[in-house]
């Protein structure tokens, strides 16, 4: 795809209103794009070059930008407002009677954009800034002034793209003939859209072979926004929010009072890594049990330095101040939980009695990003997790882990 017709749809998913039309608009885009083409175009449309969890950063810098402007216009350029420095671009040639945009030989693509920028990101070592300035020239150097904002709004990332998440999912279900439901709950499990549309391609029982894989957190940052929670709440059919102070995940397994074990997410065996965990869980009266359960140690300060504790075969329930809360139960007196609802899960949860040094999450049904801040911030809280409410435990996680929220 020509990155001029890409421009041209965003313009047209910004001016309309419709929601059926922007849907119809994304089908015959994604139509065109089918095979290699897809991942460029889906990562400049949702602005999603890199998944959270890399370390790689669409972050080229303001300063660089407004230097990279500067040499190309002769022109100090200031704020970097996107429309102003058009304004700026276009009287600059006009006075000094130089041509930014090169004759458009060989036009730009899709593609082209998305490999430069992702090959700016990645230039490190002795020279770099000098770099990424003259690779950021030369694309600029060949996009007429609509390719040049959309390529500086990408960037700068300053500017909506027309469209909500759930209308692109719309789009990509349809196109590829996928069942909606199962594109969003796999979502859950592989946040990258090119991905899970391979998935689902495939065929097969794609759930059950994604059940015992470790969830990817969708964020790692060190705040948490609303607007980053209402993004996960907008693709969850019927999202229901949890909240407590944890670190770090574990599955403690009763078969029974004197044979009890702990796991990892992973179901790895800690058991003999978790023993005030286990002192904490004697005290329980049920028979058997599954618990998902949070550790919170005040001498981890966060996930990375806990797993390197487990990996080096430290207790981990020792040596700080130890909360702990129990955010699902899977297995209770023979009875098999998994399968059910979320709700109904939280519901048995709620009622039974396990130890005082226990905590259960505060729940919210029916969250906004607002509500879920706020009480965080009352709370004192540090961990979100957003399940469907009416989906069985395998299908429903989605995981944020915003360090250091008002702690």
């Amino acid at each position: 795809m020509l990155y001029r017709d890409f421009v041209d749809l965003l313009k047209g998913l910004r001016e309309s209103r419709s929601e059926e039309k922007k849907k119809c608009m994304l089908k015959e885009a994604i139509s065109k794009v089918k095979g290699e083409g897809l991942k460029p175009f889906i990562s400049l449309l949702t602005g999603q070059f890199f998944l959270p969890w890399q370390k790689e950063r669409l972050k080229i810098g303001v300063y660089n930008l407004a230097e990279v402007l500067r040499e190309m216009t002769g022109l100090k350029i200031e704020g970097l407002s996107i429309n102003d420095t058009l304004k700026i671009i276009e009287r600059g040639t006009e006075r000094r009677g130089r041509q930014i945009s090169i004759a458009m030989d060989q036009p730009l693509t899709v593609t082209e954009v998305y490999n430069t920028l992702k090959d700016i990101c990645r230039v490190k070592g002795d020279g770099s800034l000098l770099k990424r300035r003259e690779m950021v020239k030369s694309l600029l150097l060949r996009a007429d002034s609509k390719q040049f904002k959309g390529i500086l709004e990408t960037v700068l990332r300053v500017s909506s793209r027309g469209f909500k998440e759930h209308t692109l999912i719309k789009a990509l279900s349809e196109t590829f003939n996928v069942s909606q439901d199962d594109f969003k709950r796999l979502l859950t499990y592989e946040p990258d859209y090119c991905e899970a549309i391979n998935l689902l391609l495939k065929g097969g029982d794609v759930f059950e072979k994604l059940r015992a894989k470790p969830l990817k957190p969708l964020r790692t940052s060190k705040t948490i926004r609303a607007t980053s929670l209402n993004k996960a709440l907008n693709i969850t059919r019927s999202p229901v929010a949890l909240l407590f102070n944890g670190v770090i995940e574990v599955q403690v397994h009763r078969a029974n009072p004197e044979n009890q074990k702990v796991y990892t997410k992973n179901l790895v065996d800690i058991t003999n890594r978790a023993k005030g965990l286990l002192e904490i869980f004697s005290e329980c009266k049920q028979r058997n049990f599954i618990l998902e359960t949070e550790i919170y140690l005040s001498r981890f300060s966060g996930f990375m330095e806990a797993l390197t504790s487990i990996n080096k075969g430290e207790d981990i329930s020792t040596g700080g101040k130890l909360k702990v809360t129990v955010t699902d139960i899977l297995y209770l007196n023979g009875e098999d939980l998994a399968p059910r609802k979320t709700v109904e899960r939280l519901k048995v949860l709620r009622e039974i009695t396990l130890s005082d040094e226990i905590n259960k999450p505060v729940v919210i049904g029916k969250p906004s990003g607002k509500a879920i801040i706020k009480t965080l911030k009352e709370k004192g809280f540090n961990k979100v997790v957003i399940k469907d409410s009416d989906e069985p435990y395998y299908l429903s996680r989605k995981i944020f882990v915003p360090r250091e929220v008002l702690v």
